[in-house]
């Protein structure tokens, strides 16, 4: 799961970026991953995962979201920074 370079040091140089989606629960895989990058630009790993299939790595990463999906990849859990 560690393809990309995590960060554990969450500067971002001062401008206070978003860091929960409470707003994409019940949208699209596509539509949360691009709101995300747009809304977040040191976000470089958008992890997608439908609950049963696998967990998720308990280190915290700044530039890592987990997207929790149901099985039509639609959004039911808060995605956050971590």
């Amino acid at each position: 799961m560690s393809e990309y370079p995590c960060v554990n040091v969450c500067d971002y140089h001062g401008v206070n970026y978003k860091m929960r989606w409470p707003e994409l629960v019940g949208m699209p895989a596509p539509v949360c991953a691009a709101t995300i990058k747009e809304d977040n630009p040191f976000v470089t790993s958008i992890i997608n995962l439908v609950p049963s299939d696998e967990g998720v790595n308990p280190n915290y990463c700044c530039n890592r979201v987990y997207l929790f999906l149901d099985q039509n990849d639609v959004c039911i859990a808060v995605p956050k920074v971590g």
